[in-house]
């Protein structure tokens, strides 16, 4: 595992702000990252977040346009970042698409307030790790110097997830269950 975190390989995969052009950079950087304890996180984060999740249309097209709008996102307004490598921005997408099911089921399901209670905690609770992140320039889960968080990534992440999220949603919501309002099956009469 720890061979890609800082080998030649690493370094190809990676977002270089000197090879903008190589697209495959921009998909790549998320597989690799710069040690094995931010592999080990990151990767892990991602696959729970797919298990619980299922690769449905709306997480692969999710994570595809995270994959791009990251990269993007790093490479026009962070100009003092030189190397992109990591995961997170995506396990931020597929969170935010956790927190939207969840509180989709409940209520869908009226199951109260436990379920809504707990997907609102859990996304003050990513807004409050993203600003300590910023403010304090350290990370919450990984340790390591030998690279810096890149807060940004995680909330293009998070917003291409509350977007895609949305999008899709009401895309099913229109399919199962007909129109939102539909047509009068009663003839108005006027007197």
């Amino acid at each position: 595992m720890s061979a890609i975190d800082t080998s030649a390989i690493g370094s190809a995969l990676e977002l270089d702000r000197s090879h903008p052009w190589e697209l495959w950079r921009w998909l790549t950087c998320h597989f690799a990252h710069f040690d094995s304890t931010h592999l080990l996180w990151s990767g892990g984060v991602f696959v729970t977040l797919l298990l619980w999740l299922e690769p449905t249309r709306r997480v692969i097209a999710t994570v595809a346009a995270a994959a791009i709008a990251i990269p993007a996102a790093v490479l026009m307004l962070q100009p003092e970042i030189e190397t992109y490598r990591g995961l997170s921005g995506l396990d931020s997408a597929l969170f935010v698409l956790v927190i939207k099911d969840a509180l989709r089921h409940s209520w869908r399901r009226n199951d109260g307030r436990l379920t809504t209670g707990l997907a609102f905690a859990a996304g003050v609770a990513f807004l409050l790790k993203l600003g300590y992140e910023a403010i304090a320039a350290k990370t919450v889960f990984v340790t390591g110097d030998t690279f810096v968080p890149v807060p940004l990534a995680h909330l293009v992440g998070a917003a291409v997830g509350l977007a895609a999220g949305a999008r899709f949603g009401r895309r099913r919501m229109t399919s199962r269950h007909g129109p939102r309002h539909p047509a009068r099956t009663t003839p108005r009469t006027t007197t």
